[in-house]
């Protein structure tokens, strides 16, 4: 019989990442984001030991840090 694990996830149905899952997703070590987490940018869920990010508060770091170049103008 194969155990799986699932996510948790809260009873709204919000679903989280794991500090290694966003690492992934943003490309970069497990150690940044535990800085990026220590430095208070990005709220996280404690479920005993484990450290969770709902994605809502991803997606809401993600659009606050974004770069805003401006597109070029088209001139006559």
């Amino acid at each position: 019989m194969t155990r799986r694990t699932r996510e948790p996830n809260d009873p709204d149905g919000t679903r989280f990442l794991t500090v290694k899952q966003l690492a992934t997703r943003w490309q970069i070590s497990a150690r940044q984001i535990h800085r990026i987490i220590a430095d208070g940018d990005l709220k996280v869920h404690r479920f005993g030991r484990s450290v969770r990010i709902a994605i809502e508060d991803v997606e809401l770091f993600e659009f606050r840090n974004r770069s805003h170049r401006e597109q070029p103008r088209d001139t006559p």
